[in-house]
């Protein structure tokens, strides 16, 4: 058995699973718009693992309680936190044979894992007229197999299992550029992806919306439930409040911007880019909607940044509107439905 890409039919539910929490999207095309069907989350302890039984019961707990709407379609596009999988990124000639024995030969060699203890699905991500570049996830058997068993038994079928971020990332490359970078902001961990014409590199920074609510907390001596607060409807720019915390929480957002700064200069020779980049910073991530943050970024990296918001294009009616402060976090679990 190999995890497969199945064809992609409308009314899949794209779940998204993180450290911290897991996001649910349905989506239906009616005419010539994308529907809503029903969106969910479900905060999940991950410190003492996540089993594949315990895995599949906060998937089962979060669609039986959608925030909105009812999940209908049985048919599911998963994508797993990095403990669970990793993602690769295989590039070959232009007129290289892709075949299951070259990417057993990368799995075996590259990665240096033994194909009998792991399943492994790849898809191609781009070519140009040197080469091709496949995205290939790779999940350890014995826990695939126990998981898609809860799962089967729940009356779900997995159609693929998939990397939300590279699915944003190939979705919003603006094709005027040669690179961009999609930096996911997570309660706990922050995920960057870099991305050079057809190639991919990802990095992972202990950073999250706990780093700042907790310094808020610490800091004004106040609970973390009035931080998280204070970081979702005042943030860091507007008032004299925002100015205050952006004070506070200045050490660790300079961390942050450091990091991404290394992060991409260890891209540009890896990628032996040679001369100045234009790079369109793409944000997401259940963080990104705090005020002034994005405008942060902007002013410190001195590149055109936006916020994803997933929801551009899909008509909610006749549902509630989405609340600004959830509209990113969802974008990889629609990326997935979509």
């Amino acid at each position: 058995m190999k995890i497969l890409d199945k064809n992609n039919t409308r009314d899949i539910i794209g779940i998204d699973v993180g450290q911290h929490s897991i996001k649910a999207v349905e989506l239906c095309q009616h005419q010539n718009s994308t529907k809503l069907v029903a969106y969910s989350e479900h905060i999940h302890n991950t410190v003492d693992g996540l089993s594949p039984k315990k895995l599949y019961s906060n998937i089962s707990r979060l669609l039986n309680n959608p925030t909105l709407g009812e999940f209908r379609s049985k048919k599911i596009n998963i994508s797993f936190p990095r403990d669970i999988s990793q993602n690769h990124f295989a590039t070959f000639n232009k007129d290289s044979k892709i075949d299951k024995e070259r990417f057993n030969e990368f799995i075996t060699t590259r990665l240096n894992l033994d194909i009998n203890n792991h399943y492994f699905y790849y898809h191609p991500i781009s070519d140009d007229q040197k080469r091709q570049v496949h995205m290939v996830e790779v999940i350890e058997r014995s826990y695939f197999d126990k998981f898609n068993e809860y799962i089967e038994s729940g009356g779900l079928e997995i159609l693929s299992t998939n990397s939300a971020n590279a699915l944003q990332l190939s979705n919003l490359l603006d094709k005027r550029r040669s690179s961009a970078l999609l930096i996911d902001i997570g309660h706990n961990t922050t995920k960057i992806l870099f991305c050079h014409k057809t190639d991919c590199i990802e990095k992972r920074l202990d950073f999250g919306g706990n780093t700042i609510s907790n310094t808020i907390s610490l800091e004004l001596g106040i609970s973390n439930k009035k931080s998280i607060e204070l970081q979702k409807n005042v943030g860091i720019h507007g008032n004299k409040l925002a100015d205050k915390i952006s004070v506070l929480v200045k050490d660790e957002l300079d961390a942050l911007i450091s990091s991404i700064q290394n992060f991409v200069e260890e891209c540009t020779d890896v990628f032996n880019i040679k001369d100045n980049i234009e790079l369109q910073i793409y944000l997401t991530g259940s963080f990104v909607s705090m005020p002034g943050f994005s405008e942060y970024l902007k002013s410190n990296l001195n590149n055109s940044t936006s916020i994803i918001n997933p929801w551009e294009k899909i008509s909610l009616y006749p549902l509630k509107p989405i609340p600004k402060y959830r509209l990113p976090k969802y974008a990889g679990a629609i990326a997935l439905a979509s």
